[in-house]
C-alpha cells in the first residue's frame, strides 16, 4: 500500500481503475474475489472512486503485438507483457469514456 500511496501522491491520481478478470465468454473469472477485495482496499485506504472495466482483450492484444508485430522472444516477452498490457488497458478504458462523451 505504501508504493500504491506514493503513486497516488506523485501523480495526483483522483480515481483508480481496475482490470475485471473476466472469462471471454463474459463469467466472472477465478481471481475475481481477489480483485474485488484488493479494490475494496484501496477505496477505504485512499478515499478514491474506484471503477472495474474489462481487461479480457487486453492481454491478448499485447501477445499479439509482441510476436506478430515486434517478433519478440518468449523470454523477452516476458519483461514488456504487464506494461504494454497496462497502457492497452487504460488506452481501452479512455476511448470507451470518450466514445461515450460524444453520444
Amino acid at each position: 500500500m505504501e508504493k500504491i500511496k506514493k503513486i497516488l501522491d506523485e501523480n495526483n491520481i483522483k480515481k483508480v481503475i481496475v482490470g475485471l478478470p473476466l472469462n471471454m465468454d463474459g463469467s466472472e473469472g477465478h481471481l475475481m474475489e481477489e480483485v474485488k477485495g484488493f479494490a475494496q482496499k484501496i477505496k477505504g485506504e485512499f478515499n478514491l472512486p474506484v471503477e472495474f472495466f474489462d481487461e479480457r482483450l487486453s492481454s491478448l492484444q499485447t501477445e499479439r503485438i509482441l510476436i506478430e508485430e515486434a517478433d519478440m522472444s518468449r523470454e523477452k516477452r516476458k519483461g514488456v507483457r504487464d506494461k504494454i498490457a497496462a497502457a492497452l488497458f487504460l488506452q481501452a478504458y479512455l476511448d470507451s469514456h470518450r466514445n461515450n462523451s460524444n453520444e
